[in-house]
């Protein structure tokens, strides 16, 4: 077996808490002045040591913060955690009951006060920014920082952004790049023992990660269908052709039952993000099933497509405009009110003006605002017992990408260039395959739907939305049905939107997944 930390808290007294997803996660308790610290792993822990008193969550254990990792050291006096310079493992404190963990929910203790301007962003974006949640109580880590816990407390210091040494990739070369990649997916599977899992999409992300491995027969590659018809879904197409090609085992999953995993979803990210990462748990409970306990680790193609080229940036001065670097999807909360707040945006946009200075770090703009959502699609995996890596949160190859010319970084022609050559470019064939999204429609009428309770009741949610929003998703009728499938149908969708009729079912489904994981934190 691979080892790893997944996750840890910090506090003064005792809190039982053991991560739902995984039963095979083991925890140590460790003394330290005046609390407790309690590690939660897999595998040989000293594995995961990196010098007598340190700890590394990446994997493999290293002391880099310029790729994905979270540090704890153990002195003396206090403990130290720092986080990586993404914030890629998202970490929360409770500076009154001193408590820091990577699961948000051990944060929040009795005093369950609502923070309105915290909520007041998270229903705007659909996820925890601007280092504040819900709560008042508990906020989040920025990127690139520590946290210091003493016997007097929590505090937090900042650190100087590795940003700031962009100029010093000028002049990386589309083939600087795929050596880069090519050296640090060689590395690491010289590391890891066992199987490589892939989940491979139809998109260029999973590409690159299968084509960077060097050992065909370890590679094991896993696709889910999103249309309604799961096994014509373009996506199960397209991996099904790309993995064959290289010599990859490939399967498909089927998913079925994704949302009755909203307690485990919950269990994770609690009130930091909507419930969103439910596929993922249930497409690794099945690949696990089919493994069994066969040694494992993951690569995953998170942030891949934004610091490649996939999102086209204009310069932001507006703190209007700065919800639209989060590419929300609109996944989220529609807000009614009469009141905009701009503070934290504008705090943000002040504080970091270096960064909106500079068009080619938009993309971490992106990401830096995002990582306490996208972040599941790695550490979601890593929990359940797939240790994640990935070349695409390496410092230095996200640095070169982002300084190649803008005209070969538009719509990602450098990446489509190179898998051009190699003929792996991706099929076009309609007739088989069905690019439409309807895997949400599915799921939802295979689980038993729990209504917003009555007594739930928070800011900016009328009683007359929450009755709508129950209405709607309690009783999918023929009407329902019908509106749904004729917006997820190409060409049709788009005139529909010309005369104002809208996607009803994803609108209410968001909007729902949004408040829930509210209500279920209270």
């Amino acid at each position: 077996m691979n080892s790893k930390i997944v996750g840890f808290i910090l506090s003064k007294t005792t809190i039982n808490y053991t991560p739902k997803i995984n039963h095979n996660i083991k925890n140590i308790d460790i003394a330290i002045p005046k609390g407790r610290l309690t590690i939660f792993y897999y595998g040989d822990l000293a594995q995961c040591m990196i010098g007598k008193n340190s700890y590394s969550m990446g994997f493999p254990a290293s002391a880099d913060l310029l790729d994905h990792n979270l540090l704890i050291t153990i002195n003396k006096d206090r403990v130290i955690i720092e986080n990586d310079w993404l914030g890629s493992i998202p970490l929360f404190y409770n500076t009154k009951d001193s408590i820091v963990s990577n699961f948000p929910k051990v944060c929040l203790q009795e005093d369950k006060s609502i923070d309105e301007e915290g909520l007041y962003y998270y229903l705007k974006y659909g996820f925890s920014v601007f280092e504040k949640t819900i709560f008042k109580r508990v906020k989040f880590l920025p990127f690139y920082s520590k946290i210091i816990f003493n016997t007097e407390g929590i505090n937090t210091q900042s650190k100087e952004d590795p940003l700031l040494q962009v100029n010093n990739f000028k002049g990386s070369s589309e083939a600087d790049i795929w050596d880069s990649i090519s050296q640090y997916c060689s590395k690491k599977e010289k590391y890891v023992n066992g199987d490589i899992v892939i989940p491979t999409s139809a998109g260029f992300d999973s590409r690159i990660a299968n084509y960077f491995i060097n050992d065909r027969d370890r590679v094991k590659n896993y696709t889910y269908g999103i249309s309604s018809n799961q096994e014509k879904s373009f996506e199960v197409q397209q991996a099904k052709i790309y993995s064959r090609k290289l010599g990859h085992h490939w399967e498909q999953i089927y998913l079925q039952k994704a949302f009755e995993y909203y307690e485990e979803w919950h269990d994770l990210y609690a009130f930091s993000t909507h419930l969103h990462g439910m596929y993922h748990i249930e497409f690794y409970h099945k690949i696990k099933h089919i493994l069994g306990d066969t040694p494992v680790s993951m690569v995953s193609g998170i942030c891949g497509g934004v610091f490649s080229g996939s999102n086209q940036y204009k310069k932001c001065t507006d703190p209007h405009e700065l919800y639209k670097l989060a590419f929300t999807h609109g996944l989220n909360y529609q807000i009614n009110t009469q009141t905009e707040h701009l503070k934290l945006e504008k705090e943000f946009m002040d504080r970091y003006c270096y960064m909106f200075n500079d068009i080619r770090l938009y993309p971490i703009i992106t990401m830096r605002l995002k990582l306490s959502l996208l972040s599941y699609s790695i550490n979601i995996p890593s929990i359940m017992g797939f240790p994640g890596w990935t070349p695409f949160l390496n410092f230095e190859i996200v640095m070169k990408m982002l300084n190649l010319p803008a005209e070969r970084r538009r719509d990602r022609t450098w990446v489509k260039d190179f898998f051009a050559s190699k003929n792996m470019l991706p099929h076009k064939n309609m007739f088989f395959q069905d690019t439409k999204n309807r895997l949400n429609f599915h799921l939802h009428n295979n689980y038993s739907f729990q209504p917003l309770s009555d007594d739930f009741n928070i800011p900016y949610l009328t009683n007359d939305r929450k009755n709508e929003i129950n209405n709607y998703l309690g009783n999918i009728n023929f009407t329902s049905k019908l509106n749904y499938q004729l917006t997820t149908t190409r060409v049709i969708k788009e005139l529909l939107k010309k005369v104002g009729i809208k996607n009803k079912f994803s609108d209410f489904l968001t909007d729902y997944q949004t408040l829930k994981a509210i209500e279920m934190s209270m």
